[in-house]
């Protein structure tokens, strides 16, 4: 469990599958609010997506006249039969769909955040909880910065993907598949060309999930080491200041921050090269979906269904929708694995086997008698040649305090 070096890296090896843990033991208490989130992200992504297909429709039979207009699922007795009613009808469709979208997107926020402060406010007491149930010798082999690195950065990590990334994920994915559907139904035919994207985007992000993923352990191992020792200097400054070691604590932490400037730079340079692959990716698809359909409104071909300019205008809009969100994708992608190596730490506490046995069947004392004394006590490390406690003798009485205390003995370099 335990590193040489005092980290809580060892964690590691008890969290197991640690995102599905948290959703297993977390997520059961907020189920109706995470159901109220999802029926307004499917809401706001179809609602965004219907303008897009109105004005399409609106463009060819309004301004090219190649068709009549006609809309989905709403009864031809209540389309207006003059142009300028069937003007002001797109009008008012266009603006209630957006005005519908953003309610809810705002009632989709308001459950998705809600749920995640509820559970970043569970997992922090539920890990301070477990902290406290471990062996004393636990603290003695973990120092107090990482430990504080896990129950505060770690658990702020995940905090921000649930309530930012996390959601952002959902609406991506359902903003795509109803964009699928919609091309889908208009020109299937352009609809598999404009969709190519998709599993270019899913092997590459395939790729960057690889190769980020122990590089961000690493990195949040780091920013624990680097806690641990900036908690221990600033709580020994006045040991540092006594022997002069300011000069020698400067560059141990010089080390740990060169250590985490390391770590991040290395996912750094990882994350810069899958970001612009994404946008050639996307790119690409919005130029075949022009170039090919726009080849065919003009030329006719090379697909065997007609494609009229306000369906061409229509997919034209949605690849450039999708453009946006799959870039994005990148970003929640790169963000769920910082926070899946944040996560490991936490969950590996929770799990932590090393606690007091039978801390639930402990007897309380009611009273105590007797006294403690030490008699001529030695006492020192293996690794110092030194003791750090040389011939002590002192008697405590019950209910009293000793006017000896040990007090820190400074580490010198060796």
């Amino acid at each position: 469990m335990s590193t040489d070096d005092g980290s809580l890296d060892g964690l590691r090896e008890h969290a197991g599958r640690p995102m599905r843990y948290l959703a297993r033991e977390y997520a059961g208490d907020h189920v109706p609010t995470l159901i109220v989130g999802a029926v307004s992200t499917i809401l706001s992504a179809a609602l965004f997506s219907v303008p897009a297909l109105v004005l399409g429709i609106a463009l060819d039979a309004l301004f090219v006249e190649s068709r009549p207009f006609d809309l989905p699922l709403v009864p031809s007795g209540l389309i207006p039969t003059t142009t300028g009613g069937q003007f002001t009808l797109t009008i008012g469709v266009v603006t209630t769909c957006f005005g519908l979208a953003a309610l809810s997107a705002y009632v989709r926020g308001w459950a998705l955040n809600r749920v995640a402060q509820d559970v970043q406010h569970e997992v922090r007491t539920d890990t301070y909880e477990t902290m406290q149930t471990q062996r004393l010798g636990f603290f003695d082999d973990h120092k107090t910065g990482e430990i504080m690195s896990v129950l505060n950065n770690d658990v702020n990590q995940l905090e921000s993907f649930l309530s930012q990334d996390l959601q952002g994920g959902v609406r991506i994915v359902v903003s795509s598949l109803t964009i699928a559907a919609f091309t889908l139904w208009l020109h299937w035919q352009l609809a598999l060309v404009t969709l190519l994207m998709v599993p270019a985007l899913g092997y590459a992000s395939y790729r960057f999930q690889q190769a980020i993923e122990p590089k961000y352990g690493e990195v949040r191992s780091s920013v624990g080491r680097m806690n641990a020792r900036l908690e221990n200097n600033i709580g020994g400054i006045k040991v540092i200041k006594a022997f002069g070691r300011e000069g020698y604590e400067t560059d141990r932490v010089e080390d740990a921050s060169d250590d985490y400037r390391t770590a991040n730079w290395s996912a750094i340079t990882t994350r810069i090269k899958f970001f612009p692959a994404l946008t050639v990716i996307t790119a690409a698809g919005y130029g075949a979906t022009f170039a090919l359909g726009g080849y065919a409104y003009l030329f006719g071909g090379p697909f065997t269904l007609a494609l009229s300019a306000g369906t061409l205008v229509t997919f034209l809009a949605y690849a450039r929708r999708l453009m946006y969100p799959m870039q994005q994708f990148g970003q929640v992608l790169n963000n769920y694995q910082y926070a899946y190596a944040a996560t490991e730490r936490i969950v590996g506490l929770l799990r932590e086997p090393d606690r007091v046995p039978n801390r639930e069947a402990g007897v309380e004392l009611e009273s105590v008698e007797g006294a403690v004394e030490y008699d001529d006590v030695t006492f020192a490390y293996d690794s110092v040649e030194e003791p750090t406690i040389d011939d002590v003798s002192l008697s405590v009485a019950l209910a009293r305090q000793s006017d000896w205390s040990a007090r820190p003995v400074p580490a010198r370099p060796r």
